[in-house]
């Protein structure tokens, strides 16, 4: 296994011994349009959804600057390797199981061994 594996494997572990701590989500990733060029045929992809588990954290008072992150934006961040293949994109939002609130994600990033994503959401 290498070092990278090694990581992103510790990653999707860490997510697992703070499972207490994260919320049940429903992540919808709105609908895309595909192109194929060899036959130049445009295809659309609906909303799809995903059950997962999510981590919520707030910006710290030194991250908030009122226009990128405002006071009521959450940061949101699941395991990779726990949903392998699957990429946030900025138009999709999740909603939170236990409240219904409903969370749209304005930013996405990936943590620098790929292990995690995380998104910058507001109401």
């Amino acid at each position: 296994m290498s070092l990278y594996d090694t990581v992103r494997k510790g990653a999707a572990t860490a997510y697992k011994v703070v499972d207490s701590m994260l919320l049940d989500a429903v992540y919808t990733s709105t609908g895309t349009a595909g192109y194929d060029p060899a036959t130049g045929d445009v295809t659309n992809v609906g909303d799809q959804t995903f059950n997962i588990r999510v981590l919520r954290e707030e910006y710290s008072d030194q991250q908030i600057n009122g226009q990128n992150i405002r006071a009521t934006d959450k940061r949101f961040s699941w395991s990779d390797v726990m949903y392998p293949g699957f990429e946030p994109k900025t138009d999709d939002y999740l909603v939170l199981t236990a409240t219904g609130e409903r969370w749209n994600v304005v930013r996405k990033m990936v943590d620098p061994v790929n292990a995690a994503w995380i998104v910058q959401a507001r109401k």
